[in-house]
């Protein structure tokens, strides 16, 4: 079955030659975790830097995989975009009827042109549904405990959607670890540790809720910047073991890295 298929299956009567196609992608982290909710997908397509919209309707994707695109919903175009020095601002509306599949279906598609707005008529055959998932997929299956990178924005967004969370609190609550927060704004890091009751999933959680897990030097940050910290904190796992690591063992871990990276004093933000 083709995506147009699927999609009047679904009741949206949308016709490919009414429709752009925008296939999203970013090396930005804080852009892609932009891409998890409605409203900051939105937001990152509002802007452009050429009218890459000009048809009524816009069928959108994010980069899933090699070759596969999650589909992020239907919008209505509203008008023109508002042109200024540096890029063209639109406004859209959601086509409800898209909101069934809207973080469910995946599609293939290798992009071999590299065209990131097709007309719907170019890929009408291209596109042929890969997997329709059961829940919405908000941030991407977990992607191992290797390649752990996710903003506090995304943390955030995690703790939000129980569901759709399940498989990273499910990793990250079974184990141990040492890691490591990025702050892209000020270039500095911090290094710090989970174990015992307190694991991964718990001690991030922290975070998210108060924007400095506790952390004085954090908490400086945090009442000089607010919720700006939000998309400038980008967390990764330096060392994981699973949760019957000793203390002992976790901390020395964390204390070697602490060194290795050069956190403490005015390179980073450990006190100790």
């Amino acid at each position: 079955m083709n995506l147009f298929q699927l999609l009047q299956s679904h009741g949206l009567q949308v016709s490919p030659s009414e429709c752009k196609f925008h296939f999203a992608r970013s090396p930005h982290q804080k852009e892609k975790d932009l891409f998890a909710t409605r409203v900051g997908f939105e937001h990152f397509q509002s802007y452009q830097s050429q009218k890459n919209f000009s048809r009524p309707y816009v069928i959108s994707f994010y980069e899933y995989g090699e070759g596969l695109w999650m589909f992020a919903g239907v919008w209505r175009v509203d008008g023109e975009p508002i042109e200024t020095s540096k890029f063209f601002q639109y406004k859209f509306s959601f086509v409800d009827s898209s909101a069934l599949l809207e973080r469910r279906l995946i599609v293939t598609w290798p992009n071999r042109f590299r065209n990131s707005y097709p007309n719907g008529e170019t890929l009408n055959n291209d596109l042929q549904v890969h997997a329709v998932l059961a829940v919405p997929d908000v941030l991407g299956n977990f992607p191992g405990f290797s390649k752990v990178r996710i903003t506090l924005t995304g943390l955030r967004i995690l703790l939000g959607d129980p569901v759709g969370s399940l498989g990273w609190k499910t990793a990250l609550q079974s184990v141990a670890g040492v890691y490591v927060v990025a702050d892209a704004k000020k270039d500095k890091l911090y290094v710090g540790a989970a174990y015992g009751e307190k694991n991964l999933w718990q001690r991030w959680s922290e975070y998210a809720q108060n924007g400095h897990g506790g952390n004085e030097k954090l908490k400086q940050e945090y009442v000089e910047r607010g919720d700006s910290v939000f998309d400038d904190y980008v967390f990764s796992l330096l060392w994981h073991a699973d949760s019957s690591a000793t203390q002992e063992q976790v901390q020395g871990m964390e204390s070697f890295w602490k060194e290795a990276l050069l956190t403490r004093g005015s390179r980073g933000y450990n006190a100790n």
